[in-house]
């Protein structure tokens, strides 16, 4: 079975998985840490244009043009509109030109961004992986937590528990889609394929099962009669080069 952990893969292709979960920054090629910190302290909403931020930008901090590119090529300021679009305004905004001209610019460009290649290049140059929101499967996810016992374990009954695997899913996910999925995992299943935090799997057979509680006074399991669970039944591992390949061609399983 094809094992990666995790330092491997947030060093390969995966700063984006921590970056949704919110547990570190971005590194973009070329841009300083420090600048990154500050644009994200920017509430984007204060300004009504994509020239009036570039003006607040220019003035208080020292960012360079190359810069300013590679977030806006990287999604950094789409409140604005396409990145495509912003990109030619970047290059406007440093020929001089005056903010009135800008302005006019700016509302009379065709809002675009780039292309699903292009943008996957762009993000591969200057991420060093994939932003990986492309139209893959959902059935792609990333281990993020595997609990080995239940809550409610006691080592007087010397129980094995079927664990409960936190997963992260791969795919853009709409508004009403769930990225973040808990499953429970037979025993059997876990025990002849045990999961780590860090590895990418396809999920083959998820199932909905009536929960269950243990009561502890009868030591033994009670069916909830209304809630029920997800059940991860059989999944397939993948390698971090087979999916980075599967990401880059918004490949569809």
């Amino acid at each position: 079975m094809y094992k990666i952990n995790v330092q491997s893969i947030m060093d390969d292709f995966g700063e984006q998985f921590y970056r949704e979960l919110g547990l570190r920054p971005a590194k973009i090629k070329n841009v300083n840490e420090i600048v990154i910190a500050w644009i994200n302290s920017l509430n984007l909403e204060d300004y009504n244009t994509f020239t009036d931020f570039l003006k607040y930008v220019s003035e208080n901090t020292i960012i360079t043009k190359n810069q300013l590119i590679s977030l806006t090529k990287v999604n950094y300021f789409s409140k604005f509109g396409g990145n495509k679009k912003l990109v030619k305004i970047v290059d406007e905004f440093f020929s001089v030109k005056t903010t009135e001209a800008l302005k006019i610019l700016e509302s009379d460009l065709i809002d675009e961004s780039y292309s699903e290649r292009d943008q996957s290049d762009y993000e591969y140059e200057l991420l060093e992986h994939y932003n990986l929101k492309f139209a893959i499967a959902k059935n792609y996810v990333l281990v993020t937590n595997v609990e080995e016992r239940g809550i409610d374990y006691d080592d007087y009954f010397m129980r094995e528990w079927s664990p409960r695997i936190t997963m992260f899913c791969l795919s853009y996910a709409s508004a009403s889609d769930k990225q973040i999925q808990k499953m429970k995992m037979p025993i059997s299943v876990y025990k002849k394929y045990p999961l780590c935090v860090g590895d990418i799997i396809y999920c083959n057979s998820c199932r909905q099962h009536p929960k269950k509680h243990y009561d502890k006074e009868h030591n033994k399991f009670i069916v909830d009669p209304v809630k029920k669970e997800w059940w991860l039944n059989s999944y397939q591992p993948v390698s971090g080069d087979d999916f980075r390949e599967i990401a880059s061609k918004g490949f569809l399983h």
